[in-house]
């Protein structure tokens, strides 16, 4: 039973929920089967772990049934008219969020009904509501439902306004599709940058010159992801970032924050794309950081109200790289009850690693670092790279190699690292290399690494590699 369809919902239930599902299985124009009632009731004590002797199969039928035979399909008929009922219960509470939707089943009842005066009455009620929502792509796609329902009435009743309710149904849905396939060219733009994946974007090239012709400024979904994806695609055009910045602060009262906070990230993925290209002057760290505290301000940060762990790491990151290590200390003490509690601890304990390594504490940074556990495969990453920085500071040239041999395994290996990180990466690997001679008495050769650095562009902790190879150029 534990993993059951009913135990695996009220296992995610709040205890909220079950407080109105309670409501919800008793009442009989929901349920009429007191069989489901009395197993709510069984289920409802184990929550919310139902890891216990309480979810035995054969315990739960013999309190459901009273009787010492068990029949297993008795049983799974029981758990399966009570999943069923569960999911009509979620479907309830969800369509009670989405107002829009109530209207919009409103309106098709006026419509098979033909209730004129109430049909009207209801799509005036849904126009206004939607004006006053957000602008992103599902207001198109809200639009283009109501008026497409308000174009099939309009042609049994065959109105004279037909054909400019069918323009506006049209247009409506131009303007979703625009702005969806826009965000998902974005999302596979930044995928393929993170990940090693490969995606056919159909329509690109007919879909960017029909916006540029059209214009579309008045319309936030659209014309927000057009320089999003300019950005991703004209890397070497900075005025689409500084565009960019201009609609997102013009237009964010039309999306919701944690849309805004996703277009933040996809701008600051941005800067860093042009600070790994070699940011001398810290310009795009100084952008980053600006849009970081403006996130902060504005509290776009979290996800399901917590900081995730790499939107944690790169804040932290950033800040030390400015060697803003006061500001950074105290958001990492400050913010770190932020972090979902199975990530807590071990985000603290890296990032506070790195806080060590930029105050130059290696060996605090190496104990902390002995105690972190690896997330996932970008955490293996920049810990790897942290730590071969830390070896080079210590002067442990035999953990220096014996980590840059296993790392490059690592790098050749892993499928799953994107072909961008993976050459950023590489291109570490083998100027930290060249630096550890140099630093061990190959100083001649320091001078070419410095050109060779700049020249490569693409190289993980560049200036860093920079900053260390020019302390040896004569």
């Amino acid at each position: 039973m534990h993993k059951s369809k009913p135990v695996m919902i009220l296992k995610a239930f709040t205890g909220q929920d079950m407080k109105e599902f309670d409501k919800f299985v008793s009442s009989p124009y929901y349920n009429k089967n007191e069989v489901l009632v009395k197993l709510f009731g069984i289920l409802k004590k184990e929550h919310p772990d139902y890891e216990g002797a309480g979810v035995d199969r054969e315990k739960i039928y013999h309190k459901l049934f009273n009787t010492k035979d068990f029949d297993e399909s008795k049983l799974r008929y029981a758990f399966s008219d009570l999943g069923k009922l569960l999911e009509k219960y979620i479907i309830s509470k969800e369509l009670e969020k989405d107002k829009t939707k109530e209207k919009l089943l409103l309106l098709e009842f006026y419509k098979a009904n033909d209730i004129e005066k109430y049909f009207n009455q209801t799509f005036d009620e849904t126009n206004k509501a939607l004006e006053v929502s957000t602008k992103d792509s599902d207001y198109y796609f809200n639009k283009y439902l109501a008026e497409e329902i308000l174009f099939n009435y309009s042609s049994v009743k065959r109105d004279k306004s037909l054909d400019e309710v069918l323009q506006q149904v049209a247009d409506n849905l131009d303007s979703y599709y625009l702005s969806k396939k826009l965000k998902f060219y974005c999302e596979m733009y930044t995928r393929q940058n993170f990940l090693n994946s490969n995606y056919q974007t159909k329509f690109l090239k007919e879909i960017l010159s029909h916006i540029e012709t059209v214009g579309y400024e008045d319309y936030p979904a659209i014309i927000v992801y057009y320089y999003v994806l300019r950005t991703l695609i004209d890397e070497s055009e900075e005025a689409h970032y500084h565009k960019l910045l201009e609609l997102l602060d013009k237009n964010e009262k039309f999306f919701s924050k944690e849309e805004m906070r996703d277009l933040y990230f996809l701008a600051q993925n941005y800067c860093t794309k042009k600070i790994n290209q070699g940011d001398h002057e810290n310009k795009y760290l100084k952008e980053y950081f600006k849009l970081t505290n403006k996130l902060i301000e504005k509290e776009m940060i979290y996800e399901n109200g917590y900081i995730i762990p790499s939107t944690f790491k790169n804040i932290v990151t950033v800040g030390l790289r400015l060697e803003e290590f006061d500001w950074t200390e105290n958001f990492i003490y400050t913010y770190k009850e932020k972090l979902a509690p199975k990530y807590k601890e071990n985000a603290f304990t890296y990032n506070l690693a790195w806080l060590h390594f930029f105050k130059e504490e290696y060996k605090k940074t190496l104990r902390l670092l002995s105690n972190v556990e690896y997330m996932d495969v970008y955490y293996v990453l920049d810990s790897k790279i942290l730590l071969l920085k830390t070896y080079f500071e210590l002067d442990d040239a035999d953990a220096f190699y014996s980590l840059i041999d296993s790392f490059y395994v690592y790098l050749r290996r892993n499928e799953l690292i994107s072909a961008y990180q993976k050459n950023i990466c590489l291109n570490f690997v083998k100027f930290a290399k060249r630096l550890m001679r140099i630093k061990q008495g190959d100083t001649k050769a320091a001078e070419k690494l410095v050109e060779e650095i700049n020249e490569t562009k693409q190289v993980a902790s560049i200036s860093w590699l920079l900053k260390k190879a020019e302390q040896y150029v004569k």
